[in-house]
């Protein structure tokens, strides 16, 4: 289980963007939290990342303060509509092999082989990056995060760029994946949360509302 226990995040101008928040997300659940721009969405998950530290409060994972797990960031799996770290002068087949050799959780070649056949890659991983349009470069980065099996999988607005065949088979590839991991999606738009995910919050005014 995650919690965040008042959290609390500030920038520069002193002006508060989330304010004391305390919640629990449970395992086997997709969790949805949508608000509009600049409400705070994107700095809630970086928080949960690790990308960002709280001006107060501590988040939680298994009870146990995330600033206090060894090899934290290796049980996340953060995804966002930019999220590509690829090597443009590599193919994709090297890509992949390359960055496998970075993360810590890979599973077997045969689940990222099922979700490159799925999303229409396969034909093209001999191919330069450079040579791949936006959106081939942000589901190729998709299926190498997805494949290394975390415990935690944060999205945000990661379907920008993506065709509709892409979204509906992520939407039901990460459903299926979901058992005992705790998953965050967060989107702009409250219809993408309600066809996406099991529970949805709104985040307003720095705060998470149900």
């Amino acid at each position: 289980m995650l919690k965040l226990k008042s959290l609390v995040k500030k920038f520069d101008n002193q002006s508060l963007c989330l304010k004391n928040i305390s919640k629990a997300f449970d395992r086997s659940v997709v969790h949805g939290i949508y608000g509009f721009n600049g409400s705070g969405k994107s700095t809630l998950i970086k928080l949960i990342a690790s990308i960002f530290t709280p001006d107060s409060g501590e988040i939680f994972f298994n009870d146990e303060k995330i600033t206090h797990i060894k090899n934290y960031l290796h049980k996340v799996c953060y995804i966002n509509s930019e999220t590509r770290n690829l090597y443009e002068r590599l193919t994709g087949k090297q890509n992949i092999s390359f960055l496998n050799q970075i993360y810590k959780n890979s599973s077997s070649p045969d689940t990222l082989s099922l979700m490159l056949g799925e999303l229409n890659l396969l034909a093209d991983l001999n191919k330069y990056v450079s040579s791949y349009s936006l959106g081939m470069k942000q589901k190729l980065s998709i299926a190498i995060h997805l494949s290394q099996n975390s415990e935690i999988i944060l999205l945000d607005e990661f379907t920008d760029h993506l065709d509709d065949n892409a979204i509906s088979f992520l939407v039901k590839y990460i459903h299926g994946l979901k058992e005992n991991k705790t998953i965050l999606y967060v989107s702009r738009t409250e219809k993408n949360i309600l066809e996406f995910c099991d529970k949805k919050y709104r985040l307003f005014e720095g705060q998470l509302y149900e």
